[in-house]
């Protein structure tokens, strides 16, 4: 699967830190995954987990389709999680839970019908939030000075 493809056309978004290798792409610590938005009946999921064998280090994820979630193991060296959706757009994270880094997860490929673009974060960068705090800082001054403008002119 062409991870960066999907992530230039806006088809696909990575979270937290993720690393791609191999056509793999990782998962490493907890809260980390992908979001995506896709049109179809049927999605499959494909997993690596080289350390599925190892009880200190199974891997979890937790796949979140429209705000519900559902968790699985990764108890396979290459696991398909089949799922089967009604035929609408649906928003779906994937996201590793086990917080430890040697209990690799990695996304191999992603099957569906068809990916849509996945509507960009109602949340506010660096620069936005510093242009708020001087304006609100700004709209203060001028509250606090207006009557004493008002009575010099």
């Amino acid at each position: 699967m062409d991870f960066n493809k999907l992530q230039l056309e806006n088809k696909i978004k990575f979270i937290g830190r993720t690393r791609l290798d191999n056509d793999k792409l990782y998962m490493n610590f907890s809260g980390s995954g992908v979001k995506f938005k896709v049109l179809t009946d049927k999605l499959v999921v494909k997993m690596f987990s080289p350390k599925y064998n190892d009880q200190n280090s199974y891997p979890y994820i937790s796949i979140i389709i429209d705000d519900a979630r559902y968790d699985y193991g990764l108890f396979e060296e290459n696991q398909e999680i089949k799922l089967t959706l009604s035929n609408i757009p649906h928003t779906i994270e994937i996201l590793k839970r086990t917080e430890s880094s040697v209990s690799f997860a990695a996304i191999t490929d992603i099957v569906a019908d068809r990916f849509l673009e996945v509507e960009k974060e109602d949340k506010l960068n660096f620069l936005e939030i510093h242009l708020l705090v001087v304006m609100e800082f700004y709209a203060i001054t001028l509250i606090f000075l207006l009557p004493h403008i008002q009575k010099v002119f």
